[in-house]
């Protein structure tokens, strides 16, 4: 690494060395060699720690075998940096070999990393739910996205040797990066600065060509010195070009944060250094500025790089020490020491929090889940403390991969059980799933053992959970493009319960906003691959119901919409004679959800008393008989209205109990479903307003034809006040726009029907927002 040189005489005096004019002082050497072996000591101390702490769970996340080889080829540079004094021409010989060869393997060891970490955490960054980056930070992703393929095609090419998925699909999400492969990619990335360091040793004419025989060099050593320079640059750049896109992930940030701290630490070192390499004759300034460029990177990587996470490391194993007093008078687990057992704890309360829901024992099912979600918490709770979904960043970074997972499904189950009570329960008193939901991905997003997860698919069903809340109004999210990244991920996860979930989030999502064309192309992916009986029981266990099947049926009000009346009974009669006999029937809420685009399709049609008959066998008769009068499940309020409705049409003035039926209907909340819930099925594309609404002007004609002046103007009160709340939902007040299509044409019927200062809102300028 001579970036100066001029012609060297070596004397037969022991006590000084002679480059041109200029000396080399015994006293120099000793400083520089007692400078060089103090700061080799401290590399030696941390190698000695790296490889003590190696087997802590915070420093397994960082490969230690690789810091720990890392630091050893730091120490030796720092070793070889002794030889910047020209003691002879041999010395003057091997030195670009000793010093620049061990650097660039050091820049390709952290190339390396920053690689496997950024293919392991390329699912979270895919799935994050920021809104859309700007063009500078999709010009940085795209860069990191090329290097991050040219790097595996290099493994895979000239090593045969690539990251191995679990399900042998080049692009699964299930990505293993051994230290074998590491291994064999820093080898593979260091050959070119080998052989150029070999033809320098080794080839007689580039001897001559350097002046290696006197030790005398032009400025940068010649052509092939600035070669060797010019590479081991190149994985410092390549290093940078890896962190530059870190997402909302902290793991990948402080692996970033390493980056940019150690490259500064060089350059400014480097700007100041090499003007005076420029301009000075003394050789033991030449050699001191040497010496210091290359401890900037041997020490400033070590630094950054390595002791960072060490201190991190002590600072963790002192506090676990002192929780673990805590716990032994706590007769607590910690959540890192003994993760299967927490595993196991997990899925016994998964198990009985789920026969509590069944049972409609909500809050000892929620009481079930927070203590198992508390757990995985050992430190002592105070005011003002900073906490990420309930949790402490040490309690985080505590979690294994397995903890993780616990975790995930936890915060899942919990999130169910909200949604269910969401449905029943008024604005002002419902709990709120989405707070559930977004705690559990800032812990994922926070947690170093995401990066380690073998399968990250017990993510999805938050994100599935976020999108009720999205279709319910409660978040403000750019969906389109949620979906999109949502599809992406679970295709590349390879499994086709999660695949299919996504294609019918995306053809739901792009059916409420009016992009119809895509939402069915969608759908006709997801056709090609659901089969009811291989997919349902999957479907059901993780997302709660068989949102593929409710695909099709969903797909009913889009044709329609679209005026695809084929398709449209196609697709009846698909759901009713292949779809329903393979639905389980216990799965009342499955059922409804799968049968309700169906009922309004045949109450339309007039084919009254065939809805009525579904109705009855599939949802009235299995509510009962699984769940209980005293049960209740997320669209039960939905569930008189609708029999009350279709018995209207069915029976006339002859309709059973009408008496009963009248007094229940005309009381104020009685068959009225929360904002919440109207949200969710109005977005689909039936009204729960505009249905209760509806079943209220049918029963004010039946209450009139019998003389019951007093049920027919309560009825045409409460449905013409039903009717406007569904309206100012369904159209922007603003604007004047239609946002739910499908579920506009209902509400103006009977806004038309009651309110005699209604104005029909024209057609040709109602559009989608």
């Amino acid at each position: 690494m001579n970036l100066r040189g001029t012609e060297t005489t070596i004397p037969n005096a022991p006590r000084e060395l002679l480059l041109g004019s200029s000396v080399v002082s015994q006293n120099f050497q000793i400083f520089l060699g007692t400078l060089l072996s103090t700061i080799l000591l401290l590399q030696l101390a941390l190698l000695a720690s790296v490889y003590k702490y190696r087997n802590t769970s915070t420093l397994k996340l960082h490969q230690p075998y690789a810091l720990i080889v890392y630091v050893g080829i730091a120490a030796f540079a720092t070793a070889c940096c002794i030889l910047f004094i020209p003691f002879n021409d041999t010395s003057c010989m091997i030195r670009d070999c000793l010093v620049i060869l061990p650097i660039t393997l050091m820049g390709n060891i952290l190339v390396a990393r920053s690689w496997r970490l950024s293919i392991l955490m390329a699912p979270a960054l895919g799935i994050g739910t920021s809104g859309g980056a700007t063009s500078a930070k999709m010009k940085r992703k795209i860069a990191k996205k090329y290097l991050v393929q040219f790097l595996y095609m290099v493994n895979g090419s000239f090593n045969r040797c690539r990251p191995s998925p679990a399900k042998h699909n080049a692009t699964s999400l299930h990505q293993r990066v051994t230290s074998r492969q590491l291994a064999r990619l820093t080898v593979t990335l260091t050959m070119p600065q080998l052989v150029v360091q070999m033809c320098k040793l080794f080839i007689p004419s580039l001897q001559s060509e350097l002046g290696y025989s006197s030790c005398q060099v032009a400025l940068g050593g010649g052509a092939m010195s600035w070669v060797g320079i010019v590479l081991a640059i190149v994985p410092l750049l390549m290093w940078i070009v890896l962190s530059v896109y870190t997402g909302d992930l902290p793991l990948l940030k402080v692996y970033a944060q390493s980056a940019f701290r150690s490259t500064l630490l060089v350059c400014v070192v480097t700007a100041i250094a090499v003007p005076a390499l420029i301009f000075s004759d003394s050789t033991e300034t030449i050699a001191y500025l040497q010496s210091c460029i290359v401890m900037s990177f041997t020490c400033g990587t070590c630094w950054f790089v390595v002791v960072q996470k060490l201190i991190s490391v002590l600072r963790n194993e002192r506090k676990n020490d002192r929780m673990t007093m805590l716990r032994v008078d706590k007769r607590e687990v910690h959540a890192g020491n003994d993760s299967d057992e927490n595993e196991k704890a997990t899925n016994v309360a998964l198990k009985i929090g789920k026969v509590y829901e069944e049972f409609g024992m909500i809050d000892r099912c929620m009481k079930m889940y927070n203590e198992s979600i508390e757990k995985y918490t050992f430190e002592p709770r105070k005011p003002g403390m900073d906490l990420i979904g309930g949790y402490t960043v040490t309690e985080i970074d505590s979690f294994s991969h397995i903890d993780l997972e616990c975790v995930m499904k936890l915060f899942v189950a919990k999130g169910k059980v909200y949604g269910t009570h969401q449905c029943a329960t008024k604005e002002n008193d419902r709990p709120r799933p989405e707070k559930v939901y977004v705690d559990a991905l800032d812990i994922y997003e926070h947690c170093p053992s995401a990066a380690i997860l073998e399968d990250h698919s017990c993510v999805f069903p938050i994100f599935s959970g976020l999108f009720l809340q999205i279709k319910a109004g409660t978040i403000k999210i750019d969906e389109r493009s949620l979906v999109d990244k949502f599809v992406k991920v679970t295709k590349m996860n390879g499994d086709p319960i999660h695949y299919m979930r996504a294609l019918a989030m995306k053809s739901e999502v792009n059916a409420r906003l009016g992009h119809f064309d895509t939402s069915l192309f969608a759908f006709s992916l997801l056709e090609t691959m659901y089969d009811a009986a291989s997919h349902h029981e999957g479907l059901c266990k993780s997302y709660g119901s068989d949102r593929a099947a409710q695909a099709f049926s969903a797909a009913i009000f889009w044709n329609r919409h679209q005026g695809n009346d084929k398709e449209v009974k196609r697709l009846q009669e698909s759901v009713v004679k292949e779809l329903l006999p393979k639905q389980d029937h216990k799965n009342v809420h499955n059922t409804f959800m799968l049968l309700l685009p169906v009922i309004k399709t045949m109450k339309d049609n007039r084919e009254f008393a065939e809805a009525k008959h579904l109705f009855d066998d599939y949802i009235s008769k299995m509510f009962l008989l699984y769940i209980g009068d005293d049960g209740t499940t997320p669209c039960l309020s939905m569930f008189k209205p609708i029999m009350y409705l279709l018995d209207a049409h069915i029976y006339g003035a002859d309709m059973p109990d009408l008496d009963q039926v009248l007094e229940w209907m005309v009381t104020e909340d009685n068959g009225v479903s929360t904002v919440f819930l109207d949200g969710l099925i109005t977005s689909l594309g039936w009204s729960t307003f505009c249905l209760t609404a509806e079943c209220c002007l049918e029963l004010s004609k039946i209450a009139h034809a019998t003389d019951q002046v007093e049920y027919e103007e309560k009825l045409k009160q409460k449905g013409l006040k039903l009717a406007r709340e569904a309206f100012d939902k369904i159209v922007n007040k603003e604007s004047g726009k239609i946002m739910f299509p499908i579920a506009f044409d209902d509400v103006e019927y009977i806004l038309m029907t009651l309110d005699n200062e209604y104005e029909p809102v024209a057609r040709d300028v109602c559009c989608l927002v």
